[in-house]
């Protein structure tokens, strides 16, 4: 997963709020890479189709393993 970077000020760190919008960012940005590699999947599935409707063909989807996880205690 790409690095992702959020500005703060002082005063949203120090008053806690700067926690909330790090977590927001973080799933916003999962939630685009997982759009992404969804439709990068249906675009090879696409791609490997038969034209010929003999068989369906079987598409090699791209590896999606990620170690991304939701910050500790939180829950969408």
């Amino acid at each position: 997963m790409r690095s992702h970077r959020v500005a703060v000020s002082d005063e949203e760190f120090r008053s806690g709020v700067a926690t909330t919008r790090i977590k927001k960012e973080h799933i916003r940005s999962i939630v685009k890479e997982t759009r992404l590699v969804e439709k990068g999947i249906a675009a090879t599935i696409r791609d490997c189709s038969d034209d010929d409707g003999g068989g369906a063909a079987v598409a090699a989807a791209p590896s999606t393993k990620s170690s991304t996880s939701l910050p500790a205690g939180y829950s969408p």
